[in-house]
């Protein structure tokens, strides 16, 4: 199964994506680079930590906030 993932360098000036706060941009593009081929992913705080943040303290409710931006 293939997981490299490429960033359209559009998304840099997409409106949508610089109304994020930038830890919820740094997420949206960790959720990118980990889901599977089909885009699936799963969605619970506490496993988006664990992937995304795995050595930063972040609580677990931060990064729910992020995902639900």
């Amino acid at each position: 199964m293939s997981r490299k993932r490429q960033i359209d360098p559009g998304i840099w000036t997409s409106e949508q994506f610089t109304n994020l706060t930038p830890e919820a941009r740094l997420l949206f593009i960790g959720l990118i680079s980990n889901a599977d081929d089909e885009g699936r992913i799963k969605a619970g705080p506490k496993y988006l930590k664990a992937i995304v943040f795995p050595s930063d303290s972040f609580p677990t409710a931060k990064v729910q906030a992020w995902r639900d931006e």
